[in-house]
């Protein structure tokens, strides 16, 4: 621990400044340390504690409700729905990841390395998918390009098609970029991603066709959907876990100074 010197300016009543001095050892630095192995598991306590709420209230909801204001606890716990619980969590770790994906960028950066622009790529990137978990800008979508294309059984929730396309041309243009990585990061990044896209895609797939053909609102459609949510949260708690990883070995000690 280091002790320094501090001064701080206030404005007392009537414009008047005084300055004053903290005494040489009553500021000393502090750190927050983040451990990639205790965060994981943190985060993955929270998804389990959410998977079950969830499960809990879609089972109340099909085979015991009747309705009622209960329904409005169902809602508020359900991995499927909008504006609630699971979705703030969703929205925070993306942002997180934005967070350390910006920071890893700001450090290479300075480094002068040459992939410095894919990591505030992707810094942005998990920023609007953040964005996007909270407002849930891509649903809007779904009835226009449903009746522009026409799209029925897996396509039925339409957005996937522009989804994976931009998969695809994502992975085109970060292959150099996960060929530079260490072996370790690198297979995080790619298990992460297929556990996301896998559910967000995938079994989205999946409930599309089950919902175009037995209805959404449903108790099969309630566990698919399900397993879509928990994979898009693990894959998001592995990625943090990666970028936690991956500062830990390669970057060493970031220090976050308030001047």
């Amino acid at each position: 621990m280091l002790a320094r010197k501090e001064w701080s300016a206030t404005m007392a009543p009537g414009g008047d400044r005084r300055v004053i001095e903290f005494p040489i050892d009553s500021l000393q630095e502090r750190f927050l340390t983040l451990s990639p192995e205790r965060t994981a598991r943190l985060l993955l306590v929270v998804v389990l504690g959410l998977t079950l709420a969830s499960l809990a209230g879609q089972y109340y909801r099909y085979f015991l409700s009747e309705g009622g204001h209960h329904m409005t606890i169902v809602r508020f716990f359900d991995l499927d729905s909008e504006a609630n619980l699971p979705t703030w969590y969703s929205s925070t770790t993306l942002l997180l990841s934005s967070l350390l994906l910006a920071i890893i960028a700001w450090a290479k950066k300075w480094e002068g390395d040459r992939y410095a622009l894919h990591w505030s790529i992707m810094a942005f990137l998990f920023l609007g998918l953040s964005l996007d978990e909270a407002s849930g800008i891509h649903e809007m979508s779904i009835e226009q390009l449903r009746a522009a294309l026409h799209a029925e059984g897996i396509f039925y929730f339409t957005w996937v098609i522009p989804g994976a396309g931009f998969v695809g041309l994502f992975l085109a243009a970060y292959l150099r970029f996960l060929a530079h990585l260490p072996a370790p990061t690198r297979w995080l990044f790619l298990l992460s991603g297929m556990i996301f896209v896998g559910g967000a895609i995938g079994v989205e797939m999946i409930s599309g066709y089950y919902s175009y053909y037995y209805g959404e609102a449903t108790w099969g459609n309630a566990l698919i959907t399900t397993v879509e949510e928990v994979l898009e949260m693990l894959g998001i708690v592995l990625f943090i876990y990666a970028l936690l990883h991956y500062m830990r070995s390669y970057l060493g000690t970031i220090r976050l100074r308030i001047a």
